[in-house]
């Protein structure tokens, strides 16, 4: 590790080079821009493209020098030397951004998002398409000039024209356009894709990106920081609270706040609940779209036994609201930790029951084999968690950049062969497994202590924390303390964890406010959902739902 770093600032000298909390940040003019990044891939085998955003400096109160009204941040990561790297692109409205893609290769739908949310313009952009926006949509929302009380419409995107070709040979192919909206329980649709067919084979998917798009990262900047937790969980429905936790460990490690070790651990009770609920939802998705009746309320009665222990504990079962800076909104009731551990032992034995019933039952692996996916093509369009893994990527962020007590439990990271969905079925058993043996090893260890910072009023109950104060001018000033909530320093930070359908991180620019400057969300399905063309050429049509299903996708996610 300390190899790298001496090896990346003896190349941009300190000049560019600086860390923020073992965070390597460098910055590299446009002009230069290809070079630099053929050195950090072949050099530093920094083969992955992770995100990409664009900032927006116009209204910034301490430019760096090197700074422009404009800034592109690239996120790499090195998986051979586990290395992440920040790289700043400063850019005047004026230029033009190069054109990436042709040595990241999915670099392309990050710079149409690019483009359509903050109008950077890179090197072959077409000004006719709105990745997120409708074609008609003026303006570019992530620009501070954006006037965003102006009232705005969004439109489908048109089914292209029906074609009909008979020139193969004497075999008649039918070729056409469908539209295709496959479901879940909660996100209907899941997503709007426009197929193209030759005959029952898809040829070309189109995906309508935007469908459930409204402005997340617009809104956590108009939200004070410890206001912006009931906007981060709407991105999944299925695991909210772990995107309250992704989030307030982003400003934690922000302003380098250390949480209780009883606050770790019931965090990571929670992530590895949400595990096992989001990836029952894929099993309750798939087995009602198959008719597989008794599985699907296997499932249900599954989800439902961890619903009611969230129940008990927040009073709530989909959207907790139980997290807070620097520690949690509750500790947990009386009786519930025995409960949970008698949960884990139904839940063992249901998933048992289900492997064995699945694995029984004849047309399965036939229902969801098909589209393999390579390792090498997994990770080039920067594919995360359980389906980088089915293609048998060992790289999970519990153990290679392990956070709270990850390094302190026993568990395994499954792994697949060939990258189908039936590697990914496997990944996704499996890992419910694992999940209910860290949980039972945390529960059994649950460490004592306070569940609140003492340094930050607003994670103290705030009903107790002020009327506890007498002194009527102290009660204000505390009051007034956990209504501002915390504020962010002048920098930049990107930090993630492992989301039951891979990696979700977040990128924080402060600007001594209690605002976010900007917040860019990097989501797990993004690259999946940017890549369905290639992912699903071939497959039959009328296995197309399956195969969505089998990639963890969320609309709400993906769209933000």
């Amino acid at each position: 590790m300390t190899n790298i770093k001496d090896a990346l600032k003896y190349k941009f000298s300190n000049e560019r080079f600086w860390e923020v909390q073992d965070q390597i940040h460098v910055w590299s003019f446009a002009h230069e821009l290809l070079t630099t990044l053929r050195s950090l891939k072949t050099e530093f085998s920094f083969i992955s493209l992770v995100d990409l955003c664009g900032l927006d400096n116009t209204k910034k109160k301490n430019k760096k020098i090197w700074q422009n009204d404009f800034e592109v941040v690239i996120q790499l990561l090195s998986l051979e030397e586990n290395q992440r790297l920040t790289l700043h692109i400063p850019l005047k409205e004026s230029d033009v951004f190069p054109d990436i893609s042709i040595i990241y290769y999915n670099a392309k739908s990050y710079l149409n998002e690019l483009y359509d949310l903050v109008g950077i313009r890179f090197e072959g952009f077409d000004p006719d398409y709105r990745m997120f926006l409708s074609n008609s949509f003026d303006g570019f929302p992530l620009r501070k000039s954006f006037d965003s009380k102006k009232s705005q419409t969004s439109n489908f995107r048109e089914t292209p024209h029906r074609e009909v070709s008979l020139s193969e040979g004497h075999k008649s192919v039918q070729k056409g356009w469908v539209e295709a909206q496959p479901f879940d329980s909660i996100n209907n649709p899941l997503g709007r894709f426009l197929i193209e067919l030759e005959d029952e084979k898809i040829n070309k998917v189109i995906s309508d990106l935007g469908l459930t798009h409204r402005g997340i990262e617009k809104l956590l900047e108009k939200r004070k920081v410890n206001e912006a937790f009931h906007i981060v969980g709407k991105l999944n429905y299925f695991s909210s609270v772990v995107n309250e936790i992704a989030w307030a460990k982003t400003v934690e490690e922000f302003l380098e706040i250390e949480v209780s070790d009883r606050v770790k651990a019931l965090r990571m009770v929670f992530l590895e609940f949400s595990r096992v609920v989001e990836h029952l939802q894929f099993f309750i998705n798939i087995c009602k779209e198959l008719e597989y009746m008794s599985f699907y309320w296997d499932c249900i009665k599954m989800r439902e036994l961890i619903y009611k222990l969230y129940e008990r504990y927040s009073g709530q079962r989909i959207h907790l609201a139980i997290v807070d800076i620097g520690g949690m909104k509750s500790d947990v009731p009386l009786g519930w930790i025995t409960d949970s551990l008698d949960v884990l032992k139904e839940l063992g034995k249901g998933i048992r029951d289900l492997e064995n019933g699945l694995n029984n039952t004849r047309w399965w692996v036939h229902e969801i084999a098909g589209a393999d996916l390579s390792a090498d093509f997994a990770i080039k369009i920067g594919l995360t968690g359980p389906s980088l893994r089915a293609c048998g990527v060992n790289y999970d962020l519990r153990k290679n950049q392990p956070y709270y007590f990850y390094n302190e439990v026993d568990f395994n990271i499954p792994l697949g062969i060939n990258g189908s969905g039936y590697d990914r079925y496997l990944v996704l058993i499996e890992e419910m497994k694992q999940s209910l043996l860290i949980l039972t090893q945390v529960l059994d260890n649950l460490p004592t202590g306070k569940i609140y910072h003492p340094d930050i009023p607003s994670s103290i109950n705030p009903r107790f924390s002020v009327l506890s104060v007498d002194d009527p001018k102290k009660r204000h000033e505390l009051m007034t303390s956990i209504i501002e909530g915390v504020s962010l320093k002048d920098q930049d930070f990107y930090s993630c964890l492992e989301a039951p359908n891979g990696e979700l991180g977040f990128y924080l620019v402060g600007d001594e406010s209690h605002y976010p400057y900007r917040v860019k969300v990097r989501t797990p399905g993004f690259p999946i959902i940017s890549h369905i063309d290639e992912i699903s050429k071939g497959i039959d049509i009328k296995k197309f739902n399956q195969f969505v299903m089998t990639l963890n996708l969320v609309a709400n996610e993906y769209d933000r």
